[in-house]
């Protein structure tokens, strides 16, 4: 493995070395990774290595991030899809047109042949982020196919040494000159550091301390940039409310979808069932679009509004119904129904003629269809 790297060669660290065998097995396995860990881990430094290990390493690595638009996955698959890795950064991020677009390029041949390998980074536990709507469910069981989470700074103190020394190399190699060395003291106050930033920070503050031209880092130099005001940001995991919340609004957009089709797509009839306001259904339904989610109402059907009886026990013909909703306006209610004549045709916003024979006669099994030629009223 290349010695270089923060997550390689002298990690003493439990976590370091779990990840050092999942990297070689990672590496011959032809199927997506997803690489979580907090911000400034280290995740495309890992997709990187697991590249570099695979048989891939010879093709090109694109990388791109999913806040981006989907023009720059397209140019970056491009570049891949004659073989290669394509590094997707914070998929978290990705907006719902950008998430159905890596869906399809998951599913794709070169993807499922192993000629593309896809990597995806994520801040955010995507599980949570499926259960609140704000990611397809598609999308992260493709994903997860082969996963590593890479543990903060803060629980892997023991490997700060060999770190120290890997960035120590890299910032004298672009500076040039010899790489300074971290003083007991300043590694002791590198151990009691919570790193909100991880390695990222690590190596900025490094970088600082290493301007200044000595051959070691002291602990007062280090602690020159620490900043104790910036709090650690973790992993997004839910709690015990957080998980009930989550069902509950789940449970409730699908009662909303279903008092939607009951209603046939009227949404102050389907308030009605659900027992609100119209008010209160609008904006449950903008919230959930919000989020990503579409709550289908159907398009009302014109059979579906038309109810055929006669008019009056004495009147044999049909009569078409047309029901509509008590609403208020101004203080003035409308007409809970309307009611048309007999041969009348409501599927537009115009009723219009056709031939509708004596109920009698067709009830007595004589005489055309109630439909006539076939047309529904």
């Amino acid at each position: 493995m290349d010695r270089d790297n923060h997550l390689d060669p002298e990690g003493r660290s439990e976590a370091s070395r779990r990840l050092r065998v999942l990297a070689r097995s990672f590496a011959r396995a032809p199927y997506p990774i997803l690489i979580v860990g907090e911000v400034g881990v280290g995740k495309s430094r890992y997709a990187k290595l697991l590249h570099a290990l695979s048989h891939l390493a010879a093709a090109p690595m694109r990388r791109f991030a999913c806040g981006d638009d989907e023009a720059s996955l397209v140019a970056a698959w491009n570049d891949v899809i004659a073989g290669g890795t394509l590094l997707c950064e914070h998929v978290d991020e990705a907006p719902p047109g950008l998430q159905r677009a890596l869906t399809r390029a998951l599913s794709s041949t070169p993807v499922i042949q192993g000629v593309v390998r896809v990597i995806a980074t994520t801040r955010r536990d995507l599980a949570v982020e499926v259960l609140e709507g704000r990611m397809l469910a598609d999308l992260y069981f493709r994903l997860r196919v082969l996963a590593a989470e890479i543990p903060p700074l803060r629980e892997r103190r023991e490997d700060l040494s060999s770190i120290a020394r890997s960035l120590l190399s890299e910032v004298s190699t672009r500076k040039g000159g010899d790489a300074p060395e971290l003083t007991a003291d300043a590694l002791d106050l590198a151990s009691t550091y919570p790193w909100p930033g991880n390695v990222r920070q690590f190596r900025n503050e490094l970088a600082r301390c290493a301007t200044k031209g000595l051959q070691t880092i002291g602990r007062a130099l280090l602690a020159e940039g620490l900043d104790d005001r910036v709090p650690v940001v973790g992993l997004r995991s839910p709690s015990i409310a957080e998980a009930f919340q989550t069902r509950l609004r789940a449970f409730e957009r699908t009662l909303i979808g279903e008092a939607l089709r009951a209603a046939h797509g009227n949404r102050q009839r389907a308030a009605a069932l659900l027992g609100v306001t119209r008010r209160t259904l609008q904006r449950k339904l903008a919230a959930a679009r919000r989020a990503g989610i579409v709550i289908e109402a159907p398009r009302p059907d014109p059979a579906q509004h038309v109810i055929h009886g006669p008019a009056s026990p004495g009147d044999k013909r049909i009569v078409a119904v047309e029901p509509r909703e008590t609403v208020a306006r101004k203080g003035k209610p409308r007409a809970a129904a309307k009611v048309h004549e007999a041969g009348t045709r409501l599927d537009g916003d115009e009723p219009r003629s056709c031939d509708v024979p004596d109920a009698s006669a067709v009830l007595d099994g004589g005489g055309e269809p109630p439909f006539g030629d076939g047309e529904q009223l």
